[in-house]
């Protein structure tokens, strides 16, 4: 009888601790924020932060901001549009989502349109990218959510929908990081993006 009371607790924690391991590996990633992406890739960081994609973007839902450019779409310049889900979806990374941002005070890192905004939130390739430092591939990476960029990420913000659309941001396969020189020699299937 005691051996029976043993194997069953011994088979319940089993079953307890393959339940854990399946609900966390299960786990959608979250978003890390630009500043885990900014120690490896800092001269993209730098051209970033100079960019119009940083927390301008967010800065220019708010009210007073780029009144012109609202004017001109319809909309009333002195509204707060930082609190407009349609808005906050393309003007801050990850709105919405597990991880996601929630305010300029709780998730400083994803106001704006970061990194994550493109290449998808981070906290699964983001270790591949740690444990690895070199020794990885595009397919690591992807496994892990990661997105190469194509004009089909650009697509899903800078649509006509969107009374602030603008055509200064169309896809530029030279301008989306091939630009840059990378910190470390990376895998080539790496530096492709899809076509």
């Amino acid at each position: 009888m005691k051996k029976t009371v043993q194997q069953f607790v011994i088979i319940l924690i089993v079953g307890i601790l393959t339940l854990i391991a399946g609900i966390s590996f299960a786990q959608p990633p979250e978003y890390k924020g630009y500043s885990k992406c900014k120690g490896c890739h800092g001269k993209e960081f730098e051209s970033w932060k100079e960019g119009v994609m940083n927390q301008e973007a967010l800065k220019a839902l708010m009210p007073g901001e780029r009144a012109d450019a609202k004017i001109d779409a319809g909309l009333d310049p002195n509204k707060d549009y930082t609190i407009e889900a349609e808005c906050l979806t393309c003007h801050a990374t990850g709105y919405g989502k597990p991880g996601g941002f929630v305010s300029t005070v709780k998730t400083p890192d994803l106001a704006g349109v970061t990194c994550e905004a493109c290449h998808g939130p981070g906290s699964k390739y983001w270790r591949v990218m740690v444990k690895k430092r070199r020794n990885f591939t595009l397919t690591n990476l992807t496994v892990k959510g990661f997105l190469p960029l194509d004009s089909s990420i650009c697509d899903q913000c800078h649509t006509p929908g969107c009374p602030m659309e603008s055509d200064s941001m169309d896809y530029d396969e030279a301008a989306a990081h091939d630009n840059f020189e990378m910190r470390f020699d990376h895998p080539r299937d790496l530096l492709q993006t899809k076509k």
